[in-house]
């Protein structure tokens, strides 16, 4: 899975139950595997500034994350 084209099931396989919207957003930002798993990395520790990996997010990552992190605020409004 490494590369930026991704398919929507690499895709699916990284970041798990989302809507398809958000599999194709993720998409468009072409986005690699490993930035993915980054911004899923700052995600599940929001409260640590430099995230679990310590550096800075790409511009890739940080579109990956405010993507999720919508999703995630979506999925909250729903429950």
């Amino acid at each position: 899975m490494q590369g930026a084209n991704l398919s929507k099931n690499e895709i699916a396989q990284l970041v798990g139950d989302v809507s398809d919207e958000t599999i194709v957003d993720i998409m468009k930002t072409a986005a690699t595997a490993e930035e993915i798993e980054t911004a899923l990395q700052w995600l599940s520790s929001e409260d640590d500034v430099m995230g679990k990996s310590g550096k800075p997010l790409s511009v890739r990552a940080a579109a990956v994350y405010d993507i999720l992190l919508a999703e995630d605020a979506q999925q909250d409004r729903e429950r």
